[in-house]
């Protein structure tokens, strides 16, 4: 498995939804799975459920502090 993990930089910590789906729809290669951070709980929840109907891709919320094995 091929871990990839992106730092984004100079992207606003607050574009909506569609923003953040228009973005995945660029990636060459789909992720097996994303980590969903740094928004409201309900636009976090609303992003997962999205991203699974569209992409089909596992997401995962962490927790504040949370750890992460990967």
């Amino acid at each position: 498995m091929k871990i990839y993990i992106e730092n984004i930089k100079g992207l606003s910590g607050h574009a909506d939804q569609c923003g953040r789906i228009d973005r995945m729809s660029k990636l060459q290669t789909k992720p097996d799975k994303i980590f969903i951070v740094h928004i409201e709980e309900d636009g976090t929840n609303g992003l997962q459920k999205k991203v699974k109907k569209i992409y089909k891709c596992d997401s995962e919320i962490p927790s504040l502090n949370e750890i992460v094995n990967i």
